[in-house]
């Protein structure tokens, strides 16, 4: 269920996390044109599908702060259990998967998917992004939060 107030919203897509692909680039005559994987291009309209249906308006000024949970579903093998319902495998194990993406590349997927929600991801000023693994029997999901940040003032005592 999506969590909306004056500033915050938030809506989970039921679609295992998936990173940003690298564009491909290929030639057109005289010049070359890049081309985003298509498994990026869906999982970028899945996230501004589910965020409009949360209804998440265009924040067009102002900072944001962007919080993306990647829930990364278990392989068949770590997903075994015992008759006691304890898990075969230790927890560590999972960290050592090498299926799933990096998480600064599912959140500039999630971030490129989220363009219709703002002007220019530059108003991103603030980013939490957690990767976990789900529960034994629960499926994988993004979840996100998007927030506008009020009050936030350039601070005299930091830079230059």
């Amino acid at each position: 269920m999506p969590l909306m107030t004056a500033d915050r919203y938030s809506f989970t897509l039921p679609l295992p996390p998936t990173g940003k692909g690298r564009a491909r680039a290929f030639r057109v005559g005289a010049g070359i044109r890049m081309r985003t994987p298509e498994k990026t291009r869906s999982f970028e309209g899945a996230i501004a599908l589910a965020a409009a249906a949360a209804g998440v308006p265009l924040i067009d000024e102002g900072p944001v702060r962007l919080t993306v949970r990647a829930v990364y579903g278990r392989t068949k093998d770590l997903a075994k259990v015992y008759k006691t319902g304890e898990p075969k495998h230790p927890i560590g194990r999972l960290w050592n998967a090498r299926s799933t993406p990096d998480l600064d590349n599912v959140v500039k997927a999630v971030a490129d998917g989220l363009s219709s929600c703002w002007r220019d991801d530059r108003q991103v000023a603030e980013l939490r992004a957690v990767k976990v693994y789900a529960g034994l029997g629960r499926p994988p999901c993004v979840e996100v939060e998007i927030e506008r940040i009020a009050g936030l003032v350039c601070r005299p005592d930091v830079g230059g």
